[in-house]
């Protein structure tokens, strides 16, 4: 291993060369990014972690010996006498770095796990442990019994990576004597950098914001998970820039990173190249991009979790009846798709007492919705669900308003469009859209957006909501008792619903939301109506 001073500084220089790729573009303006939670590329966070001044003092720079290239006898007494000062004054974090430079020298090694045996309770943070399990994994499979002192002292401080720490000694060799002797079991192997989930979003450019709210409600995600899993987790974020070549370029250095799993993009346009290049890599991804079905295609490693169709119809059912409507019909394409959306449709509205007093179907691209809705204005409908595409949206609305049908639209995400939402304002005084997301679940009795108001200051919005989700979902996947990262495909697949690999929300979680598109804007829908 070389000296902590000089890795530093390779990190340091290896984080501003990365800032628009990975982790260091997650610490500039306008994205913050809380340390917390984060393991970046290199010691950037952590090095801020203690004062800078501390080695100004005489007593607390590195001897010359201490830095030298020959690592005999008396190098490996200035390391020790160092790594002791830093004790002594109560620099913790350093010491322990300074031990594990012993530790990685195998004539030296066992001085480095006594040193770091002598760390201080409750000195050191979560991050901090698994900042210094990394370096330690750097060192090779001669380091395993440092990381199992730092799993140790960990343990004793009821830090959650201790169990983190104990599954990366084992998979640099310890055995499992050695491992249960901390008193957490016997992990199965599994290296440190698995325990990474990589996010991708736009960090940079005219996407930044949206971003900025991906990666934030991502951090969330992390910390409420580690705050009770067995096996913490990380976070490392790589810039899409909201373009496909660099959410390809993103993916991969991800990848040779050596995350466990991916999440994003929330654009359709840069989930696909990074899903390639993740599933090139072997690593399975979590998107919560809309719109593109044939996202599974690309490998059994891609999964999605947007809310799929059917339940954004039983959604639109149930907003009907909490909106107070008892009399609904439905006007839908002429397919598989179509007559599958109605039914399901209309098997909620039955199973909430709601009648359907008309239904139509027309075919797929129809221009002329005149005699369907003369037809349905006879049975005096109060709302008309309509799951068609855009197009035919935008040529259904205006003949609603003509032939004064007068009932309310419900429709799925596309009326959400910018194109769709326009022409219904123009012809509708409200429409109502299902969200293709899940509604992240309440934890304590606070709910998702009171939590992110909480922690950011600001307010959720479905791109946060949705990078919740999806890191929610990878989170636990990788918190499982896992050997290898092709074992996390199985995990997240029994997680998955219907054969399109949509991930299932979170225990606590599944609400689709409704929103009231107005001339005053989108509002959503409460339960029980306005």
């Amino acid at each position: 291993m070389s000296s902590p001073a000089a890795a530093r500084g390779r990190a340091v220089r290896s984080g501003r060369r990365s800032a628009s790729r990975i982790g260091a573009g997650a610490l500039r303006a306008p994205v913050r990014i809380p340390a917390a939670g984060y393991l970046l590329i290199a010691a950037v966070v952590v090095a801020a972690a203690r004062p800078p001044q501390a080695f100004a003092q005489a007593r607390l720079t590195p001897p010359p010996a201490a830095t030298g290239a020959r690592h005999d006898s008396v190098w490996a007494d200035a390391v020790a006498r160092h790594a002791e000062d830093l004790l002594a004054v109560g620099y913790s974090f350093r010491a322990a770095e300074w031990a594990l430079y012993l530790a990685g020298d195998g004539a030296s090694a066992r001085r480095g796990v006594a040193l770091i045996a002598k760390l201080p309770p409750h000195n050191l943070t979560a991050t901090e442990f698994l900042y210094l399990g990394s370096a330690a994994t750097r060192g090779g499979p001669g380091t395993w019994p440092a990381l199992l002192a730092l799993a140790q002292r960990a343990s004793a401080d009821r830090n959650a990576t201790a169990s983190t720490l104990v599954a990366a000694a084992r998979a640099l060799g310890a055995d499992a004597e050695s491992a249960a002797r901390v008193g957490l079991g016997v992990p199965r192997p599994r290296a440190l950098r698995q325990f990474t989930i990589g996010v991708l979003a736009p960090i940079d450019g005219r996407l930044a914001r949206q971003g900025e709210a991906f990666v934030q409600a991502a951090a969330l995600a992390v910390e409420e998970h580690n705050r009770s899993a067995r096996y913490p987790v990380t976070l490392m974020a790589g810039d899409t820039r909201g373009e496909p070549l660099a959410a390809a370029r993103a993916a991969a250095e991800l990848a040779r990173a050596g995350v466990g799993i991916v999440v994003g993009d929330f654009l359709a346009a840069t989930t696909v190249p990074a899903a390639a290049a993740a599933a090139a890599a072997g690593i399975p991804l979590v998107t919560p991009a809309p719109g593109r079905e044939d996202l599974a295609a690309i490998g059994p490693h891609v999964f999605r979790t947007i809310a799929p169709r059917a339940y954004q119809a039983e959604a639109l059912a149930r907003a009907a009846r909490d909106l107070g409507l008892s009399r609904l019909a439905i006007l839908a394409p002429d397919s598989e798709g179509g007559r599958d959306l109605g039914e399901r449709f209309a098997r909620a509205a039955a199973a909430q007492g709601t009648a359907i007093v008309g239904r139509e179907m027309y075919r797929g691209g129809e221009v002329d919705f005149g005699p369907a809705l003369e037809r349905l204005k006879v049975a005096a409908p109060e709302g008309i669900f309509l799951p068609g595409t855009p197009r035919e949206l935008m040529t259904a609305i205006p003949q609603l308003a003509y032939y004064e049908v007068g009932a309310r639209l419900f429709a799925l995400e596309e009326l959400a469009g910018k194109d769709v939402s326009a022409v219904a304002l123009e012809y509708l005084d409200e429409a109502y859209f299902a969200e293709n997301y899940y509604e992240p679940p309440a934890l304590g009795g606070e709910t998702f957006a009171a939590r992110y108001r909480r922690r950011f200051g600001g307010e959720a919005d479905p791109i946060a909501a949705r990078g919740y989700i999806a890191t929610s979902l990878a989170a636990r996947a990788l918190a499982t008792e896992l050997t290898a990262p092709e074992d996390l495909a199985p995990a997240l697949a029994a997680s998955a619903i219907q054969r399109t690999q949509l991930l299932a929300p979170p225990e606590g979680g599944g609400a689709v939301p409704v929103l009231r598109l107005s001339r005053s804007g989108i509002t959503p829908i409460p339960a029980g109506g306005f």
